[in-house]
């Protein structure tokens, strides 16, 4: 990247940066300027055809390029690779460990993006209509009951438009909800058994990730559509914010997707304020640019199926997200 500044002639004199009085001396010809010491320049046309001519500077530095690749003979530059429009799921490794799920590729690597519950318990995603969030959901329903049996974990699904029905099997459910009385009901049956998980005073910090001092499968609350079933005024997982930093010590695990409309407002809801103030790290899938900046240091960007920054407090990185097929994919948000 050149250091050097250039300044071609202004329609107005006095905004120039390196001298509004020489400014006005600049004829109005294709090319001519200032450099930082006022003196007047005039750039070459990129091309070797013989033509001075800006009208078809185009076809002319098409003409330079096909030239010096004819006369090149030593290696070529690698193609720039970029993330793929569709990913499938098929294309990633199958979920490993204590649960740690390739969501799919980043931009950076062209790798495998692993999101791991054992160290990060949490995740949320926000976006537009029809751009990837409910497939997300199903991506993660299905390494979760492709890892574990339902002894060994349980779905508590909060589903008002009915996406995930097909992602988890019955035997996996803990409990499958479509408004916001019923998952507020199953959330606070859930609560105490979650409560009687929490660390006491004597369990020692290398007992933590061992969660040897309780019994019984994880729980993962799948919730889609979560402006659906949250409002100001009636947060049916309130009773989850105080167990959210213990997440990865009790087996709690809370995924969650809404809209990015009024998202600034999304992020006030207690519980995912909560989520966020603890580091769980969110999807920003396509937005509209008028939302504004809501999700740390993440803008607003209008992105294809599937495309979403991943934030965390350390970076933004864009990624496309792993395609799960399903009967009713018409139907994904």
């Amino acid at each position: 990247m050149t250091q050097t500044r250039f300044e071609l002639r202004l329609g107005d004199p006095t905004e120039s940066e390196m001298d509004y009085r020489t400014s006005r001396s600049v004829p109005e010809v294709p090319g001519r300027g200032l450099t930082p010491d006022r003196y007047h320049y005039l750039s070459a046309l990129p091309r070797i055809d013989g033509r001075p001519t800006s009208e078809d500077v185009g076809d002319g530095v098409a003409d330079m390029v096909e030239r010096i690749r004819a006369a090149w003979s030593g290696p070529t530059a690698p193609r720039v690779r970029l993330l793929p429009t569709e990913l499938a799921v098929t294309e990633l490794p199958a979920p490993e460990g204590d649960l740690r799920v390739p969501l799919g590729v980043d931009e950076e690597r062209l790798a495998p993006l692993w999101h791991d519950f054992s160290a990060t318990p949490h995740l949320i995603a926000f976006g537009d209509t029809e751009i990837g969030k409910s497939n997300l959901l199903r991506l993660i329903a299905r390494a979760i009951t492709a890892r574990f049996s339902p002894d060994e974990a349980r779905i508590l699904c909060g589903d008002p438009r009915r996406q995930l029905q097909e992602a988890v099997p019955a035997a996996h459910q803990l409990a499958y909800t479509f408004d916001t009385s019923s998952l507020a009901d199953v959330i606070k049956d859930a609560v105490p058994a979650l409560r009687e998980r929490m660390p006491g005073g004597d369990i020692t910090p290398d007992r933590l990730a061992k969660r040897d001092w309780w019994k019984g499968p994880r729980l993962f609350i799948l919730m889609d559509d979560y402006d659906l079933l949250s409002s100001s005024m009636n947060c049916p997982a309130e009773r989850l914010v105080d167990l959210i930093a213990q997440g990865a010590a009790i087996g709690l695990h809370v995924v969650l997707a809404r809209t990015s409309s009024n998202g600034m407002r999304g992020m006030m809801d207690p519980l995912i304020r909560r989520m966020w103030d603890t580091g769980t790290p969110g999807l920003l899938f396509s937005c509209r640019r008028d939302e504004g900046t809501f999700m740390g240091d993440a803008k607003p960007l209008t992105l294809p199926p599937g495309r979403a920054q991943l934030v965390d407090r350390r970076r933004v990185r864009l990624i496309q997200t792993a395609l799960v097929p399903a009967s009713s994919q018409a139907n994904a948000a």
